[in-house]
């Protein structure tokens, strides 16, 4: 938030690298650009909604850091709520993972009134 042209310059660059390139790139890059401030370009939260469908994963590390992400849109990820209620009750998880809970406070994040 200090350097808004910097910002500017990294969203730049990264903004193709979401929309071409091998899905870990789009990956990457979609994480990257929901950690910055400021505007995001459309798309975002497909992706991290497409890395939370774990069937036929062996590394589920995308997973939680899809969550993160979602959780970082905020309300503008609000419909990709089912899919992060979804992940979390996939019942997969072991009790020390924490996958499950990162799901869930994701969710909340995004929208509030879920916290109870």
């Amino acid at each position: 938030q200090s350097f808004p042209e910097e910002a500017r310059t990294i969203r730049d660059a990264l903004a193709p690298m979401a929309e071409q390139g091998d899905s870990h790139q789009q990956f990457l890059a979609a994480y990257a650009l929901a950690a910055i401030p400021g505007e995001r370009p459309p798309g975002l939260k497909e992706i991290f909604v497409r890395a939370l469908d774990i069937r036929g994963k062996t590394d589920l590390s995308s997973t939680y850091h899809a969550a993160d992400a979602l959780g970082m849109l905020g309300p503008e990820a609000k419909d990709a709520v089912p899919a992060l209620l979804k992940f979390a009750d996939a019942g997969i998880w072991g009790p020390q993972s924490g996958y499950r809970e990162h799901a869930l406070e994701a969710a909340c994040r995004i929208q509030p009134e879920l916290r109870p």
